[in-house]
Formats: structure tokens, C-alpha cells, sequence
């Protein structure tokens, strides 16, 4: 083979391979995704969530409803004057103070009027550290969660967990544990369902709960 034709093959070469390197670096004008968008990066920022967050409130005042005020903890709130209200401390002597408030109880089977269930909601309030339990604890009954809800309490966020329990589908309502000037506080409702009437205790006294929990504050004296 001549130098000439050795000359020729080198120049094809050297001709093609740029060629390729060209078309290798040039960027496509745009790119169909999955979801039919360019395939150009997209810097806007996404929205964290849909849902607007929660704000703190003042406390709601309900005319009608009775006053439960504890002093060394120095919180209140309201509760409906046919309810029932018992305070009692821990014995083991950890400062936990436990207010359980018990609605007017209803038939929990039309086949046995001896059967009653009733809601009863619990406050409890103790040193931090000490309340001895949060709304995770609920697990340990078998219970499955339903919903978590972030919520205030005055200007404290927390949360509110909703599990159910089968078989007989006991709902609880937690409101998880927050903390002020060094104490513990957390709300636990219970609902028993009424076998034969299984939704009436929980439609009734939900919305209860919720108003009586909108109803603690903090107090200064």
C-alpha cells in the first residue's frame, strides 16, 4: 500500500470518528417522561403538602359546661355538667395526676339491658419524664391506626392519633404527649362501639371530645 492511499484511510478515519463525537455530544431538544414533560430538570420548588398546616388557637369557652381546674399543673377546661369527673394521683408517688372524665352511659346490646358502654376521656398531667406512656403505646392493645392529624394545644403542637381495635372495634383518640414548663400532658378518649347499634356512642361523643380538648388552656394563677 502506497504512502498516498495510507494518507486517505488516515484522513477517513480521523473524518469518521469526529463525526461520531459530534453527534454523541449534542443535546436532545427535549425528552418525553412518563408523564409527557420535558426532560429538562424542573427547578420550581414542590409543595411540602396540600394541606394547610394547623395555627395555634385560643381556647374556646362553652357556655353551659362545668370548669375543671387543677393548680398544681396549672391547666383547665371544660367538660359537659352530666358527665362524671374523678381525680386521683399515681400511688407509686411519680406525681402523675390522672382526671378521667365519663359520659352518661348507654345500652350496649338491646338483647341485655344490664349491658352498658361509656365513653371516658383522660387527662393526664405529670412531671416530664413520668407520664409513663404516649399514644404509640396503644400498639401493644392490637390496635390498628386509622389517622394521625397534626394539632395545637394553645400554641404546643402535637399530634392526634386515631386507632381502632378489633374485634369489637373500640376506638381511641390520642392526643400525643406535650410538654410546658417542665410537665407532661396528654388526652386519651375511649369509645366503646354498642353491639346492634355499633356507630351511636362513637357519632355521639366524638365531636365531645373534640370540643372539651379545645377547651384546655394553661392558667396563670
Amino acid at each position: 500500500m502506497n504512502k498516498s492511499i495510507k494518507i486517505s484511510i488516515g484522513l477517513l478515519v480521523f473524518a469518521v470518528i469526529g463525526l461520531i463525537s459530534y453527534l454523541l455530544i449534542q443535546e436532545p431538544s427535549s425528552i418525553v417522561t412518563p408523564s409527557g414533560s420535558s426532560g429538562t430538570e424542573n427547578t420550581a420548588p414542590l409543595p411540602s403538602s396540600t394541606v394547610s398546616p394547623p395555627s395555634p388557637s385560643s381556647p374556646k369557652q362553652v357556655e353551659g359546661w362545668k370548669t375543671y381546674q387543677n393548680r398544681e399543673y396549672r391547666f383547665s377546661f371544660q367538660f359537659p355538667p352530666e358527665w362524671e369527673i374523678t381525680e386521683a394521683e399515681d400511688p407509686a408517688g411519680t406525681g402523675r395526676v390522672s382526671i378521667v372524665l365519663k359520659s352518661p352511659c348507654i345500652i350496649g346490646d338491646v338483647s341485655d339491658p344490664d349491658y352498658f358502654v361509656c365513653t371516658s376521656i383522660e387527662v393526664i398531667a405529670a412531671p416530664k419524664g413520668n407520664i409513663g406512656r404516649n399514644c404509640p403505646f396503644l400498639t401493644e392493645l392490637y390496635t390498628k391506626r386509622l389517622s394521625t392529624e397534626n394539632i395545637f394545644i394553645g400554641n404546643i403542637q402535637t399530634q392526634k392519633v386515631i386507632y381502632e381495635q378489633p374485634p369489637d372495634d373500640t376506638m381511641y383518640i390520642c392526643i400525643d404527649t406535650f410538654t410546658r414548663n417542665g410537665s407532661d400532658f396528654m388526652f386519651l378518649g375511649t369509645f366503646p362501639e354498642a353491639e346492634n347499634n355499633p356507630t351511636e356512642n362513637i357519632s355521639q361523643y366524638r365531636p365531645v371530645y373534640d370540643k372539651i380538648v379545645s377547651t384546655f388552656h394553661f392558667v396563670t394563677n
